[in-house]
C-alpha cells in the first residue's frame, strides 16, 4: 500500500479510482464496509482503491478540547488500512485553509481532479466542505457533471448495535472489551514505549514494563489480560492502568507484567499490548503482601483466559 498526502508521488492516475472516505479511526466494521466496496469497485473496474483519510481529526482544529479521544494513533491506522488491502491511502492535511474548500471543489479539485475519482464511497451521514455544507445528496447531484458513481452506505450494526467510534470509545472507557471488540472486529490494542518506572515490581518478586503510551484513549482503570508484542516475541501479559491506590500514587499509569518473559531487556523498546479481557477492578490493599497474594491470583485468571482466546 502506498501511503501519500500528494499525487504528484503517484503518476499517472489515469485508470482511475474507487474512493472510500472517513476518518477510519480503527478501522471499526463500519469504516470495513466502506472500504469493501472501494475495493470491490476497483478490481471490477480495473481502478485504484483508495482510502481517503484526514490528519488531525476535524474537531481537533475546531474544538481541541471537546475533540474525541482517537482510538488508534495514525501509524497504527495507517498499517490497519494496509493489512485491509486497500492500494492507498491518502492522507488529506487538514487545516483552516482546506477546512474553507466549498463542497463542489472538495469534488472537482480534491476527488475528481487528484485522484480521477470514478466511484466515491461515503457513509449516508456523511457532510462535508466549509461549514459542512456538503452531504450524500450533493455528491449526488454532481454525479453527471464530474462522471462518477457514489455509493452511500447505510450504518453498520452487529448483534443489534450500531457500530460508531464513539460507541467503542464508551465501551473502552466502560472496560466492556468484548463490546469494543465485536464492533471493531479486532481486539483493542494500545502501544508505546517503555519506561524506567519505581521498580516496586522487581523489588517484590513480579517485575512490571512500564508503558509510555502512544494512544490518546485508555480503557477504564483495572487490571487486564492481554497479549503483548515486542522484541522479546509474544507473551501473555497482565497489565494494569491506573493510580497504584496501595501506594498512594496520583498518576495514571500502564504497567505490563509479561508472564514466562525472562532476561529480556525492554526499556527503550516498543510493546503492543491487545486487550482481551478485564480481570478486574483496581483497588487499594493493605498492603504489599495482600497486593503480591491479588497479583498472584490475577496472573493464574489471566493464564485461563487467555488460554480459550
Amino acid at each position: 500500500m502506498q501511503v501519500v498526502d500528494s499525487v504528484s508521488t503517484l503518476g499517472d492516475f489515469g485508470e482511475g479510482s474507487a474512493v472510500a472516505i472517513g476518518n477510519f479511526d480503527g478501522v471499526h466494521r463500519g469504516h470495513q464496509s466502506l472500504l469493501d466496496q472501494a475495493i470491490g469497485l476497483a478490481k471490477r473496474d480495473g481502478l485504484k482503491s483508495v482510502a481517503y483519510t484526514f490528519n488531525p481529526h476535524p474537531a481537533k482544529l475546531f474544538r481541541p478540547e471537546l475533540a474525541p479521544a482517537l482510538i488508534d494513533p495514525l501509524a497504527v491506522r495507517l498499517e490497519r488500512l494496509a493489512k485491509y488491502g486497500v492500494d492507498i491511502t491518502y492522507i488529506q492535511h487538514f487545516d483552516h485553509n482546506f477546512s474553507r474548500t466549498i463542497p463542489e471543489h472538495f469534488i472537482q479539485n480534491c476527488l475528481v481532479g487528484e485522484l480521477n475519482a470514478r466511484h466515491i464511497i461515503v457513509g449516508s451521514g456523511f457532510v462535508f466542505g466549509r461549514d459542512q455544507q456538503g452531504s450524500v445528496d450533493t455528491i449526488k447531484e454532481l454525479q453527471s457533471k464530474f462522471h462518477y458513481q457514489v455509493h452511500p452506505q447505510d450504518l453498520v450494526r452487529v448483534d443489534g448495535i450500531t457500530v460508531s467510534s464513539t460507541k467503542i470509545r464508551d465501551f473502552l472507557r466502560e472496560g466492556n472489551l468484548a463490546g469494543a471488540r465485536l464492533l471493531l472486529g479486532h481486539p483493542y490494542q494500545m502501544r508505546g514505549l517503555v519506561i524506567e518506572g519505581a521498580k516496586r515490581g522487581r523489588k517484590i518478586g513480579i517485575p512490571t514494563a512500564n508503558i509510555h503510551s502512544a494512544n490518546e484513549l485508555v480503557p477504564k482503570p483495572g487490571v487486564y489480560a492481554c497479549m503483548a508484542e515486542g522484541n522479546m516475541g509474544l507473551a501473555k501479559a497482565v497489565v494494569n492502568i491506573g493510580f497504584n491506590p496501595t501506594f498512594e500514587e496520583t498518576e495514571l499509569k500502564i504497567e505490563a507484567h509479561l508472564l514466562d518473559v525472562k532476561d529480556v531487556e525492554l526499556y527503550g523498546t516498543e510493546l503492543k499490548l491487545n486487550f482481551l479481557g478485564r480481570l478486574r477492578a483496581e483497588r487499594k490493599f493493605r498492603g504489599v503482601d495482600e497486593l503480591v497474594d491479588q497479583i498472584k491470583q490475577d496472573i493464574e485468571q489471566a493464564r485461563k483466559l487467555l488460554q480459550k482466546s
